[in-house]
Order: C-alpha cells, then structure tokens, then sequence
C-alpha cells in the first residue's frame, strides 16, 4: 500500500495553530514549482477563509483536492450549486478526491445523519470521488459505525504521543475496509520545536527522550514522526508546512520510510489536555 502525501492548507496565507504558522504568496510559489511533476493533494475546507486563493494558485498544476465542509441549514440543500460554481470558476473538470464532514458532532442526531448523507449525491452526480468525515478521536466514528452510515474515508489525529486513535483501530479491524487518513503528527508542529513552550513543560522529559530515541535510531526528529504514524498502516499522512524546505524534507522522509525498522517504544501516559489542540 502506498501512503499519500496529502498537503494541509490551514496556514497558506492565513495564521494558524500554536505558533500563527503562516505560509506568505512568494514560499506559496515556489512550493508550486516544487509539486508541479508532483501528484499532489491538498487538504482545505470551506471555513477557510483561503480557500478561492488555494483553488487559483494551484489550479494549473497536478493536483487534486480534499474538500471539508460544515453542513447548515443553509448549505446542505445547496451542496451542487456550490460544487458547480467553483468547478465553473476554477475550470475544474475532474472530480475533487473527496468531501469530508468538518462538524461531525452532527452525527450524533438524526437531523445531522440526514445532512450527512446528502453529501452523497455530490459522488452519485461526479463532483467527488469519496465521501467521509473529519473527527478528532473516534467517538463520532462510532456513531457511524451504530446507526450503519456508509462513508469512504476517515480523517482523524494521530501522533507519537496521542496513540488513542491507533489503538482503537487495532481493535476495529474492519475500520481497514476504509481510508484512513492522519493529521497533526506533528501536532501543530509543537514535536519539531527545539525548545518546548512553557506551557507543555510537563512533557519536557517526553520531549528529551524523543530526542534520545532520533539520536539511537540515527534519523532526525521529523522522520521519527512520519515514521511513528507511516508504520500504523494507513492511507494518506496530513501535513502542515511552513515552506519548501520542510515540505522538500516530508517527501524526502517519505521515500525512504520503507526502510526504516520499527522501534519499540511507548509515550501513551501524555495528558490528553496536552496533545489535544482543542484544549490548549
């Protein structure tokens, strides 16, 4: 199985996460040039405020899109208006790779369940190939799993240090039926830091023992991430950059992760307020 390289978006023009991370118009271009003979996903959604800047720059280029989108009252009886212009105004003619449900907590209502499944019409009508949900954790992939709701993908967050969604995969086998897409492994880049903030001084031991274990394996701190979540099995990696140098670094890391052996360790006992975005 080969793992895609997907290209999250959040911070392209815009500030985002721990550190405002911002990636500015002239490092945008030369990451254009970079993925260009690149097959290349990006990772966006329609509550970023980037979005029609995202669709025009990388339009000419080989790639394709993962959509996420919040349903509403407003927009869940207009999702093919709203498809059709964008592929109308950016020249798109094949299908964007998927839509995922960015509000999954929906799900948890029959209201919400009956939203959900009108995002199908998208893939029996062309506009995108998978249809899925963006959750953090597992909880809402129970519920669909409950009430027999069919998706093709799921998006979720998974690192060195938050295991919970890998675990809970080891005992949902038939979860592998799906695509299984990995976010935040480097948790907002939070694990690339060489000095640890403040705030997460309770992890500065974890910290140095991460560092200890690049340092025996003899990879850097980077390919011991990807590395970490590579080895999980799944099919596509979400990653945040902050340039081209750092992007250059994940596709080189990538190729080369098939040859790297499979440490034992375990970093499980972290605090779930410390390497949960959300409660920050």
């Amino acid at each position: 199985m080969k793992t895609k390289i997907i290209i999250g978006t959040a911070n392209f023009l815009s500030k985002y996460g721990l550190n405002k991370n911002y990636v500015n118009q002239k490092e945008l271009i030369s990451i254009r040039k970079y993925l260009k003979e690149k097959n290349t996903i990006f990772d966006t959604s329609f509550n970023y405020k980037n979005l029609d800047k995202i669709l025009k720059l990388f339009k000419n280029i080989n790639s394709n899109y993962i959509i996420k989108i919040s349903l509403n009252k407003k927009n869940e009886n207009r999702l093919e208006k709203i498809f059709s212009d964008i592929k109308e105004k950016y020249k798109i003619k094949k299908k964007f790779y998927a839509i995922l449900l960015h509000n999954s907590n929906i799900l948890k209502t029959k209201s919400g369940v009956e939203a959900f499944k009108k995002l199908y019409k998208l893939k029996k009508k062309n506009y995108v190939n998978k249809v899925g949900i963006s959750t953090y954790g597992y909880e809402n992939i129970v519920s669909l799993q409950r009430k027999k709701i069919k998706f093709d993908i799921i998006q979720t967050n998974g690192n060195i240090l938050d295991n919970r969604f890998f675990n809970f995969l080891k005992k949902n086998k038939n979860l592998r039926s799906k695509e299984i897409h990995i976010r935040s492994i480097f948790l907002q880049g939070l694990l690339l830091k060489k000095k640890i903030p403040k705030k997460f001084e309770k992890i500065s031991k974890t910290f140095k023992d991460l560092n200890r274990l690049s340092k025996d394996l003899d990879i850097n701190i980077l390919q011991l991430l990807i590395q970490h979540v590579y080895k999980q099995k799944v099919n596509g990696l979400v990653f945040g950059i902050k340039n081209k140098k750092e992007l250059e670094k994940i596709f080189d890391s990538m190729a080369v992760m098939p040859k790297f052996k499979n440490p034992k360790f375990n970093f499980d006992r972290v605090q779930n307020s410390l390497i949960d975005p959300r409660k920050w």
